[in-house]
């Protein structure tokens, strides 16, 4: 866990590095529970425009359906590459 969060905190500094708009920033969160209701909270609470979602850990094709479908922003799927 501890080695997974460092990787995001690297990654998204690099984002954020590569960004040039100012105004974009970028998070790392963090919350208990299915990936569904968990990025459906996330994105409604915190007013989110664009959600990006790596496939890496995705059970089935339905899951990434299912969040789609209650999603109120476009979701970016970055497949995983094997």
């Amino acid at each position: 866990k501890k080695k997974s969060l460092e990787g995001l905190k690297k990654e998204c500094k690099v984002a954020q590095e590569l960004v040039k708009d100012k105004k974009m920033t970028f998070e790392i969160l963090t919350q208990m529970g299915s990936l569904e209701s968990v990025m459906v909270h996330i994105v409604e609470d915190k007013k989110v425009d664009l959600a990006i979602m790596a496939t890496d850990g995705v059970k089935n094709r339905d899951e990434i359906l299912a969040i789609l479908r209650r999603l109120s922003c476009p979701l970016l799927i970055v497949p995983t590459q094997n």
